[in-house]
């Protein structure tokens, strides 16, 4: 789509210590998109990060 719209937020628990990457599917092409990550430990949660992506055309 051509707007500055994000769509709805959707939460993904990463629980395993050993995860080192994560691979999201059934994204629209050329939507844009916001990511926010933030660890947790047994004393609580860092701050959040953000990053803004595009997703390219289908080819």
């Amino acid at each position: 789509n051509n707007t500055e719209e994000v769509g709805p937020l959707l939460t993904v628990n990463i629980t395993s210590p050993d995860t080192n990457k994560w691979q999201l599917s059934d994204l629209e092409p050329v939507s844009r998109y916001r990511f926010y990550l933030y660890y947790c430990t047994q004393k609580g949660c860092g701050p959040a990060t953000s990053e803004e992506y595009i997703t390219i055309p289908e080819a």
